[in-house]
């Protein structure tokens, strides 16, 4: 991130209760060498570059977001698109200085026990100034961006050969099962609380026989089959701008 020299002579204080000037409407830079980014809304309009501070902002789903890696797998494919936008586009900040883009999509109060919760001041995680909260964070000039959520990708899970045979083989013992009880719909009926609340996460089962499998995990395997789609976040993604992309991928061509 590039920011220009503090400009005392158009500074502000009362929205943010500290000397502050903000850029482009949605980027905020302190006295004291911070910088935060307020937009979560960011409409096609402003998901653009901006040229003077070296950011970019765009969703996983336009054609101008670049390549995105897994920090320290840049060597291998891109993050396929699917895999961020299975349950609709996320918005990233685009650091062109570092190449890290951090997720737009959360507020700074609704970090944790997070690295963006550990790190970002207590004056932008009080839930009483939720109208001056961050998405994103920078510590000082040379700092790296931080998201106050993070990214995240959904694939399916990796199973084995032998894995999928047996959870095909388990979902139909489940249904067999059901439908040899005396009264399957009201047995689904007097049970469907406990079963709306059971975890059928694939990788729970892939080596648990049918024998130890209690009611409720055999109703909900009989119903609604297995959660086939694993999850995992990451604080920041790396990227590639799409010429070092190509250009990377003709040199291993040649």
């Amino acid at each position: 991130m590039h920011l220009p020299q503090f400009d005392y002579e158009s500074m502000m204080f009362d929205n943010w209760r500290a000397f502050h000037v903000v850029h482009e409407w949605y980027f905020v830079q302190f006295d004291t060498g911070e910088c935060a980014v307020v937009g979560r809304r960011w409409s096609p309009a402003e998901r653009k570059v901006y040229q003077n501070l070296h950011l970019q902002v765009t969703s996983t789903n336009d054609k101008d977001c670049p390549p995105l890696f897994i920090p320290g797998q840049e060597s291998n494919k891109p993050i396929p698109r699917s895999h961020l936008n299975h349950k609709g586009m996320q918005v990233l900040l685009l650091d062109h200085d570092s190449q890290r883009a951090v997720s737009l999509d959360g507020w700074s109060w609704m970090t944790s026990d997070t690295d963006a919760g550990r790190t970002i001041p207590e004056r932008f995680v009080r839930p009483d100034w939720r109208g001056r909260n961050i998405c994103a964070y920078y510590a000082g000039p040379n700092a790296f961006p931080l998201g106050a959520v993070p990214i995240t990708r959904h694939y399916p899970h990796p199973l084995t050969a032998v894995q999928r045979v047996h959870i095909t083989e388990l979902k139909n013992a489940c249904e067999v099962w059901l439908q040899m009880q005396p009264d399957p719909v009201k047995l689904g009926l007097e049970h469907h609380k406990m079963v709306r609340d059971v975890q059928t996460r694939v990788d729970y089962f892939v080596d648990m026989p049918f024998s130890v499998l209690t009611t409720h995990q055999r109703l909900a395997i009989a119903s609604r089959g297995f959660d086939m789609i694993k999850q995992e976040t990451n604080a920041y993604l790396t990227f590639k701008t799409w010429f070092e992309f190509n250009k990377r991928d003709q040199e291993r061509s040649n």
